[in-house]
Order: structure tokens, then C-alpha cells, then sequence
């Protein structure tokens, strides 16, 4: 069965807009009859991942955060350390798609069925269903009009033109800051070559200027025991002039 993907702005917005879907849908969640509600003002949100948090820490499919953290598909108490529920200021349900186990056996893991993204098609916007619960038929069925209706279709292609474009330009900023950091790094290395090159030199020139130092000693201690320069010079493997010079 061919879907809109839930997981789409427009489409969850669509399936919210019908009532009694609605109504099922939240009662899934909270694990609760839900009787009526009041839908208020919504808006697009748009991902940014250098903002938002890693989840890798929890590794529940779905979780109910209050005074506790419940597994929402064993309904038992668990201890978690996420850093993302550390900062909570309020209660919250957290469904993780990519953490849908392949046996789905309660409820809402069934529900989270709808959303399995490994069954994403031709299009990101397109779930081609493998199976479908019951329970949730009328679900599944409801999504299929916006993939029949022309405008709804377009409305979830442009949407997915538009996460298209982020991703493209997200990675193309991604590969900017690769190759600055590259740049940076190459400049970095060169600047401590230099540096290495210009400690090495200093080091060869004080290295130089002692063994010169140490030359001019020996050759006045050996002048002052009565050595000649030429006999000097033989040992040294230094001519005279530059014994000369040495010791001005």
C-alpha cells in the first residue's frame, strides 16, 4: 500500500486534521482514550543538526518523559542517562522511527509501522507499506489521498524539494569547512616546518660557534705549550690562515 510519508510536515499535518484520526493517534501515544481535542495554531519547524541534540543515548523506541522515563512499549520504568532529558523543563513522549523494532508487538509499535522509512521508494515523500496493521487500516488508507490528489502531491513534493536543497546545502557548507579546516591545516604544518627548520638552523649555528670556541681554546692551550701552528694546523686538518683567523 502506497502512503505519504507521515514523517512529512504536510502529511502529518493532513492526517491530524481529521478528528477521529487524530483522536487515535494521541491515544496511541498517551496510552489513553482521548475523547475530544482542540487542534491549536501550527507551524513548520525546520531541522538544524548543529543544534539539535543526539538521541544516540536513548535507545527506547518510545519513551514518556515526566517525573520518570517509561518505556512506552513495555510500559516499565527505565533508568537512562541522556543529557536531552537532563534539560527538560516539562513532560514529553520521545518516538524514535530508526529504534522500530522488526517484531512489532505493542501497540504503538505497531502504530510506528506507518512510519518505517526502509520502505521509502521512488520519492522520500512515498512509504510503499509491506504490511499493514489492522488496527490501523484507516490510518494507512487515509494517507493514500494525498498521493491521488494533484495539489496534495505537489504540496509534498515542494517539501521535499525544499529538505532536498538543505541537505545540499548543508553539505555543501559541510565540504566548505572540510576543505577550510584542510587549508588551516596544511598552513598550520607548513608554520611548523618553518618553525622546526629555523630551531634546526639555530641549533647547527650555536652548535658551530661552539665547536669554534672550543677550537680557539685548544689552539691557544696548545700555542701556550709550545705547539706551532703549522704543527697545529697538521693535527686539526685546518690550514694556518684559518688558525689565524680564529684566534685573531
Amino acid at each position: 500500500m502506497r502512503i505519504a510519508n507521515p514523517l512529512y510536515d504536510y502529511a502529518f499535518k493532513y492526517l491530524m486534521s481529521n478528528e477521529r484520526l487524530a483522536r487515535k493517534v494521541l491515544s496511541v501515544i498517551l496510552d489513553k482514550e482521548v475523547l475530544a481535542l482542540a487542534l491549536s495554531q501550527q507551524e513548520i519547524v525546520m531541522e538544524d543538526e548543529e543544534r539539535q541534540f543526539n538521541l544516540a543515548d536513548i535507545p527506547l523506541m518510545a519513551v514518556r518523559v515526566d517525573q520518570r522515563i517509561t518505556d512506552l512499549s513495555s510500559q516499565q520504568l527505565v533508568e537512562l542517562e541522556s543529557d536531552f532529558i537532563s534539560l527538560l523543563t516539562h513532560d514529553c513522549y520521545i518516538l524514535q522511527v530508526r529504534r522500530l523494532p522488526p517484531q512489532r508487538r505493542s501497540r504503538i509499535e505497531r502504530f510506528m509501522t506507518l512510519f518505517n522509512q526502509a520502505w521509502v521508494r521512488e520519492a522520500n515523500y512515498i512509504l510503499d507499506l509491506e504490511e499493514v496493521p489492522e488496527e490501523f487500516k484507516d490510518i494507512a488508507e487515509y494517507l493514500q489521498a494525498p498521493l491521488l490528489n494533484e495539489e496534495m502531491r505537489r504540496k509534498l513534493q515542494t517539501e521535499q524539494e525544499m529538505e532536498d536543497y538543505l541537505v545540499d546545502q548543508e553539505t555543501r557548507i559541510k565540504l566548505l569547512e572540510e576543505q577550510k579546516e584542510i587549508a588551516e591545516a596544511q598552513v598550520e604544518e607548513e608554520r611548523q616546518q618553518k618553525e622546526a627548520a629555523q630551531v634546526q638552523a639555530e641549533a647547527a649555528r650555536q652548535s658551530k660557534e661552539k665547536a669554534e670556541q672550543d677550537l680557539i681554546k685548544m689552539v691557544e692551550l696548545l700555542l701556550q705549550s709550545g705547539k706551532t701552528l703549522e704543527d697545529i694546523a697538521a693535527w686539526t686538518g685546518r690550514t694556518v690562515e684559518e688558525l689565524k683567523r680564529l684566534i685573531g
